[in-house]
Formats: C-alpha cells, sequence, structure tokens
C-alpha cells in the first residue's frame, strides 16, 4: 500500500520562472522550498513526487531528470497527474479550498482576522507552524475525521512520542523537528475531537 505521496511543481515553486524560454531552460532553486524537498527525503515519510505541465511532453522529462540530479534531489517520480494517494499538493498556482465548505483558506483567515491584536499575534506565528498545519492536512487526508476516546488519542500521542526519542538516539535533527510537529499535529487533532465530543453531548 502507497505511504502517500506529497506533489512540489516545478516552474515557479521549486525553481525560479519569469517565463517560458524553452524545454532546456529550468531557472535556479529557490532554496527554501529545495532544503524542504531535501528534508522531506530525508524524513522517508511520504514519497515526493515532481508535479509539472512539463511531464505531458515526454521530450520535455529528460532536462527536469537532469536539473533534479544536478541539485541533490535526484530519482524523484516526474508526474502531472493526481490520484487517490496525494496528500497534498505545493504549488505557486494553487488555491487551497477547505473541505465540504467551498472557500478557501485565505478567506478563512481574513475572516478569522478581526482585530489589529490578532494580525499581530498571527504574523508573529513561527514558520515551523506551517508544518504542523501541514500536518494535520495530511492527517485528515489519511484518516480523514477521527474520534477516538482518550484512551486510544493518548496511545496514538504516545507513539509519535516514541518516533521522538527515536530520532533523539540517532542524532537526527531534522528528524526530531518532523517528528515533534506530528505530536504536536495529533495533539491539535485530540483537541479537535474533544471539542467535537463535547459539542455532541449538548445537542
Amino acid at each position: 500500500m502507497s505511504k502517500g505521496w506529497i506533489g512540489v511543481d516545478l516552474d515557479g515553486t521549486l525553481a525560479h520562472y519569469d517565463g517560458w524560454k524553452g524545454p532546456d531552460n529550468i531557472g535556479e532553486p529557490v532554496l527554501k522550498i529545495l532544503e524542504r524537498v531535501k528534508l522531506w527525503m530525508a524524513v522517508d515519510k511520504y514519497e515526493i513526487r515532481i508535479f509539472t505541465a512539463r511531464a505531458g511532453v515526454p521530450e520535455q522529462i529528460p532536462p527536469v531528470v537532469a536539473w533534479l540530479e544536478k541539485h541533490g534531489i535526484g530519482g524523484l517520480a516526474i508526474t502531472n497527474i493526481k490520484d487517490f494517494s496525494m496528500i497534498e499538493l505545493w504549488d505557486d498556482r494553487c488555491v487551497q479550498i477547505i473541505s465540504n465548505l467551498g472557500i478557501s483558506f485565505q478567506e478563512h483567515a481574513q475572516e478569522e482576522i478581526k482585530t489589529p491584536e490578532a494580525c499581530i499575534q498571527r504574523e508573529s506565528m513561527p514558520a515551523w507552524f506551517d508544518e504542523i498545519r501541514a500536518e494535520r492536512r495530511r492527517q485528515d487526508a489519511k484518516w480523514g475525521e477521527q474520534n477516538h476516546d482518550d484512551h486510544k488519542w493518548n496511545t496514538i500521542l504516545c507513539e509519535e512520542k516514541g518516533e521522538v526519542s527515536k530520532a533523539i538516539l540517532e542524532h537526527d535533527d531534522p528528524g526530531v523537528l518532523k517528528e515533534l510537529s506530528h505530536v504536536a499535529a495529533v495533539a491539535v487533532a485530540w483537541i479537535e475531537a474533544i471539542g467535537r465530543r463535547a459539542t455532541r453531548e449538548k445537542i
């Protein structure tokens, strides 16, 4: 069974893009995304695929392969096709929609931010909050809504904490950060489940 995959767009996301200049012309890497991809590859929890329109033209794939190898991420699959194993897509042209609500995350965030104090609080959030949010989305994509009892949630959380301990013993600093984001995401999912439980009990 597939462990799921994350799609990463090429032009404009992983590589700088300022207009089409032919299949052999791929811009310099966007270092922040390149390092993120390398981290994902090192952690090896999900498969990483390059998601690009270039994959629709067979002759345009070899230059992409060469570019990936040049920048230390060779061997990744190259595709332009979604399937049911795709967990998320990183793309400069995407607009993420909240499932079943028909509104974008940006619209939802704008509704949430009502006061200057809320703006300050949101802007001061560390970048690693993005990883926690991303992991929550991956959990929902893989498992759907989870409504375990507290004993089950505690077991799941302890399993994730065990992964942190393993990464520490292996002196895997990127792995420690990644597993801590998983711990935090599980804790958030548990809190959300408690909220749903409380709402049902009031009905």
